[in-house]
């Protein structure tokens, strides 16, 4: 698998938190990692294009009381951008389970496998897998669901919407229903700083 390269010139990347300038030519991405922010960009569409159901209203903010962030004080994580692929990864505990992500800043809720979902103690038979969605690996439906907790370190969000998807998604993916509710996601060349 070639990597493709981009041009020679600064990648400039806005967010509404701060402004990150690479200037290092020549970076390159794999195949892989162009595919992996597809189909966290699909889902992302899709979740949104679709909109709530009658049992689940996503667009709809939660109460304040259960928007909790745990600890009150700063916490920052720091997470090595993985040499063989360019992606971040982390290690997360969900709900009552270990579970690793794709951290993808592009997904615009938290993704997790049927693996994954029972690692964090779902008993994925019993959800409603009513949302349409598409990923790389073609059409699909996933169910939505509302985790307890996602934990990346010190950082510790609480009751975190995501989506369950049966088919078509390899590895879970740490979307903006979690990174959104911190307070800066900084990326640098060999690193992504989650602060909260």
């Amino acid at each position: 698998m070639t990597p493709q390269v981009l041009p020679d010139r600064p990648v400039k990347v806005f967010t509404s938190y701060q402004r990150v300038e690479f200037s290092k030519p020549n970076i390159r991405v794999s195949k892989l990692a162009l595919k992996r922010l597809a189909v966290g960009f699909i889902l992302s569409l899709i979740v949104v294009a679709c909109g709530p159901t009658e049992s689940v209203k996503v667009e709809t903010p939660a109460p304040t009381s259960l928007k909790t962030k745990t600890p009150k004080s700063a916490s920052v994580v720091m997470l090595r951008k993985n040499p063989s692929d360019g992606q971040f990864w982390t290690q997360a505990r969900v709900n009552t389970g270990s579970v690793k992500f794709l951290v993808d800043t592009g997904a615009g809720m938290v993704a997790l496998t049927v693996m994954d979902a029972k690692k964090a103690g779902i008993k994925t038979r019993d959800l409603i897998y009513d949302l349409p969605i598409r990923t790389a690996g073609g059409d699909n439906m996933a169910a939505r669901i509302v985790l307890e907790r996602i934990s990346v370190g010190a950082i510790t969000i609480k009751n975190v919407e995501a989506i369950v998807v049966p088919k078509g998604l390899d590895v879970s993916l740490l979307g903006m229903t979690y990174l959104g509710e911190l307070q800066s996601v900084h990326a640098s060349p060999t690193a992504l700083t989650l602060r909260f």
